[in-house]
C-alpha cells in the first residue's frame, strides 16, 4: 500500500484517475466522499482483478467464484460488507 498527499485543488475523481484507480474503490477504500489539500489517502495495490459486483451477489458467492476466503476480499478492499455495483480488487 502506498500514501498519497491531495494537493490543492484535487478530488477524489483526479486522485483516482491520475493513479489509475476507479473512484469508487480509491473513495471506498479510504472511507470518505471528499478530500481536501493535505489530506492522506492509501492507494491499494491494484495487483489483482477488478472485479464489479452484480446484484443478489453475496460475498460468500464472489469469494468462491474466485477461490478465495471472504476475509481476504474485505481485507484487500478494506470494506466490511459488498454491494450491488460495487468495484473491488480481488
Amino acid at each position: 500500500m502506498r500514501i498519497y498527499r491531495v494537493k490543492k485543488g484535487e478530488s477524489i475523481s483526479s486522485v483516482a484517475a491520475l493513479h489509475g484507480l476507479p473512484e469508487a474503490l480509491l473513495a471506498g477504500y479510504n472511507r470518505v466522499a471528499a478530500v481536501q489539500e493535505g489530506d492522506l489517502l492509501a492507494l491499494p495495490d491494484a495487483a489483482g482483478r477488478l472485479y464489479t459486483v452484480s446484484p443478489f451477489e453475496t460475498l460468500e458467492s464472489v469469494a468462491k467464484k474466485f477461490n478465495v476466503t471472504p476475509a481476504y476480499i474485505l481485507e484487500k478492499n478494506n470494506i466490511d460488507a459488498l454491494y450491488p455495483f460495487m468495484e473491488i480488487l480481488i
